[in-house]
């Protein structure tokens, strides 16, 4: 395949992604040919996916080699366009969220495989979960790891996508929404819970995260304050 960026050879196991009017030229072997499938989508969830990795930044093949998951989605995919069943729009939508999300993970766990800086992020992330009541010293768990504290951040963030700290951030802002909706405790005691330094701390973050304060949240579902 061939683009403004240069050219880019295709097989067994290539995905190739085109941005929308980008200049591109590709034909099939002279002997073999090729029969061709292809899904086209547009949408917020989509657009956030791809704009938060650099796998997507520009029209290019990736390699992906052969899985399964990838392939049934696909073919999936062209079987409801195909037969047009009630709802298909919906059911397609959602496996070709299914597949960007199945293509990021793939590349990003190809630098990780049998490196041990991968089972430092791994137990990184088990003692982040189990550390949602108290705040975390980045740092200082670098160094329970053995590993250096610059290799591990950048490391942790191309493996999961979030620094250290976001991800724990999103892991407590997910067990406060988990509280609010499943228990009584009051907003005050689930900020202490999670071991915020303040409510007022706690209803900030919480709003960044969900765009509405935990009380805002509470009566949206329908629940006392």
């Amino acid at each position: 395949m061939e683009t403004k960026d240069g050219t880019f050879p295709i097989r067994e196991g290539s995905l190739i992604f085109l941005h929308p009017h980008v200049w591109h030229r590709y034909k099939p072997m002279r002997h073999t040919g090729w029969i061709e499938h292809y899904v086209g989508f547009t949408g917020d969830v989509a657009d956030k996916m791809i704009g938060s990795s650099e796998l997507f930044s520009k029209t290019s093949v990736i390699q992906i080699d052969f899985h399964e998951n990838i392939l049934n989605n696909f073919n999936e995919i062209n079987n409801y366009v195909n037969t047009e069943r009630p709802g298909f729009q919906q059911i397609c939508s959602g496996l070709v969220v299914q597949i960007l999300g199945q293509v990021i993970a793939i590349k990003r766990n190809e630098d990780f495989n049998h490196e041990q800086i991968e089972q430092a992020i791994q137990k990184a992330c088990l003692i982040i979960r189990d550390s949602l009541n108290e705040n975390m010293n980045i740092e200082a768990l670098a160094d329970q790891l053995n590993v250096n504290y610059s290799l591990f951040r950048k490391a942790f963030k191309k493996y999961t996508g979030l620094s250290p700290l976001q991800y724990h951030s999103s892991l407590r802002i997910k067990q406060a929404i988990y509280l609010l909706t499943n228990t009584d405790l009051s907003v005050k005691e689930i900020s202490y819970k999670l071991g915020f330094c303040s409510v007022f701390y706690f209803s900030k973050l919480f709003k960044e995260k969900t765009d509405k304060t935990p009380s805002e949240y509470r009566r949206l579902i329908g629940l006392p304050i």
